[in-house]
């Protein structure tokens, strides 16, 4: 079965990710670091020449609008990174005994919900033809990855690149592609 190639890259930080809360989908921006960080970030070929979707939430939409080379984007409201209820904007540290007990967060989105809005766009993907560039987030990232069957250590700073199919189904196709960092000169 063939697919169609997409790869997730996670936006660049704020001031959240800076101080270990976690965001879902609390709209916080990039901070002054994460702006310098994502107009520094240069896409390699050929994902430099894929069409690009964001999720909706600023600090994806910021990092995509910054991406080099710049290009133009869709919003797609299936990437947004999964809502934690309740456990939003809280610390990491403080929630690690409530995570490990609870499936969820309480008020917060499913894990089911999660994996069917995922493959749900994969399959979208998939029936376009065409390859595709996404910015999203970390919950995201990690919810893909383990639909593909892997569990392992990954790099937010790097794209994970996947091959899409009709069906949902995905698969890994290449992790931790490395982004190519241009001199502060070189940006707009």
């Amino acid at each position: 079965m063939s697919g169609v190639a997409f790869a997730l890259l996670r936006h660049a930080p704020t001031l959240w990710n800076e101080s270990g809360r976690l965001q879902g989908t609390s709209d916080v921006p990039l901070s002054r670091a994460g702006r310098t960080a994502a107009a520094r970030w240069r896409l390699p070929a050929p994902y430099d020449e894929w069409r690009r979707v964001a999720s909706p939430l600023t600090r994806a939409r910021h990092t995509a609008r910054l991406l080099q080379p710049v290009k133009d984007f869709t919003v797609e409201r299936r990437l947004r990174e999964v809502c934690f209820g309740l456990w939003e904007g809280r610390s990491i540290a403080e929630l690690e005994a409530r995570r490990r007990r609870a499936r969820f967060a309480p008020g917060g989105e499913p894990p089911a919900e999660l994996k069917r809005r995922l493959r749900e766009w994969a399959a979208a993907v998939a029936r376009t033809g065409e390859p595709a560039l996404a910015v999203t987030h970390k919950g995201v990232i990690r919810a893909m990855r383990r639909l593909a069957g892997e569990r392992g250590a990954w790099r937010d700073d790097r794209l994970q690149v996947f091959t899409a199919h009709a069906d949902g189904e995905i698969e890994l196709a290449q992790s931790d592609v490395a982004l190519l960092v241009a001199s502060l000169r070189e940006h707009p």
